[in-house]
């Protein structure tokens, strides 16, 4: 199986992402600065296919360059 994949960081927008961010910070912290925290979005596109049927979001750091992967 041969796939190209996209790596693109950014910050997700709606209710539900603000929510759990204002949850995790003020749990952690006891306060919020109201900036959403950056993630990336991971897309997959298979040999043939004609558009991205396949992404996920991802909190993986910066240096996180390439991952082993064991079977």
């Amino acid at each position: 199986m041969i796939s190209r994949f996209l790596a693109v960081r950014g910050r997700q927008a709606g209710v539900r992402p603000r929510r759990r961010a204002q949850a995790a910070a003020v749990a952690e912290h006891g306060w919020r600065d109201g900036v959403l925290p950056e993630v990336r979005l991971l897309t997959e596109w298979p040999d043939g296919a004609g558009r991205s049927p396949r992404f996920w979001l991802s909190d993986l750091p910066d240096d996180a360059r390439s991952l082993a992967w064991s079977a």
